[in-house]
C-alpha cells in the first residue's frame, strides 16, 4: 500500500539509475519506503507491457536459461599417432558430444573410433556425470570395432583383471584398455596368449581370441 504524505513534509530530489541508459529524477522524502519509491517510479515511467514489445495472441516466446555448469577438461589419449587431445566439456554433455568435438579436431568421423574409461567402452548416449567422469579425467581413444566381449588379463600388480574388447581391435589397443584399468602405462610390456607373444599391430581375431580367453601381461 502506498504511504500517504503529510502537507508539511519536505521533499528532496534523488536520482535512480535505470540500467545503463537512463536516469529518472523523483521527489521523495527520507521517510519514504522502497515501495514508495517504486510506486513513484511506476507513476512517472510506467512499466512495459506485452503490447509494448509487439507481443499479441499466439506469439511465441523463448525462455533462455543461463548455463552455470562449470567447464571440465578431459584428456583423450590415442595410440596412433600417439598424442593427447584436450577437450573442454560440461558434466551434462554425452559421450557422443565429446566424440563430435574430437572428430571435429581430428577431421574424422565419430563412427571410426570408440572411447574407453576405467577399462570399459563408453555408451554414447550417457552423460559424463552419469559415468562419473569429471574434470581432469583421462579417456582412451581406440579405432572402431564390432561386437564386444570380455577377456581376462593376468598382471603382476593387479592379479587377474577383466576387460572389455572387440575382435577387430589391435593388440596395441588392448594395452590401452588395460592402462585405463590399472592406471599406469604398459607401453613397455608385452601380451602373451600361452607362449606366443602377441604382435601390437595384429587384431585379436587373427589370434582367435574369444570370450573369456586368458592373456598374460609381462615386462618386455
Amino acid at each position: 500500500m502506498k504511504r500517504l504524505r503529510t502537507a508539511n513534509e519536505e521533499k528532496e530530489e534523488i536520482g535512480i539509475f535505470m540500467g545503463i541508459t537512463k536516469t529518472v529524477k523523483l521527489n521523495v522524502n527520507e521517510l519514504d519506503s522502497v515501495g514508495d519509491v517504486k510506486a513513484l517510479l511506476y507513476d512517472k515511467e510506467g512499466m512495459p507491457k506485452l503490447v509494448d514489445y509487439g507481443i499479441c495472441k499466439n506469439s511465441t516466446l523463448h525462455a533462455v536459461v543461463e548455463d552455470t555448469a562449470p567447464v571440465i577438461t578431459l584428456f583423450v589419449r590415442r595410440s596412433y599417432p600417439e598424442d593427447i587431445i584436450i577437450v573442454y566439456s560440461k558434466s551434462y554433455d554425452t559421450i557422443q558430444d565429446v566424440k563430435f568435438w574430437i572428430a571435429a579436431k581430428q577431421g574424422t568421423n565419430i563412427g571410426e573410433f570408440s572411447l574407453i574409461h576405467d577399462g570399459k567402452f563408453l555408451d554414447e548416449d550417457k552423460p559424463l556425470s552419469f559415468l562419473k567422469i569429471g574434470d581432469g579425467s583421462v579417456l582412451r581413444m581406440v579405432l572402431n570395432r564390432n561386437d564386444k566381449f570380455l577377456i581376462f588379463v593376468i598382471t603382476r600388480t593387479h592379479g587377474i583383471i577383466q576387460i572389455e574388447v572387440k575382435a577387430t581391435i589391435c593388440v596395441r589397443d588392448v594395452k590401452i584398455v588395460i592402462e585405463s584399468k590399472v592406471g599406469y602405462s604398459v607401453h613397455n610390456m608385452d601380451l602373451f596368449m600361452g607362449e606366443p607373444k602377441l604382435d601390437d599391430q595384429k587384431e585379436l581375431y587373427q589370434y582367435e581370441i574369444k570370450e573369456e580367453c586368458f592373456l598374460k601381461l609381462l615386462k618386455a
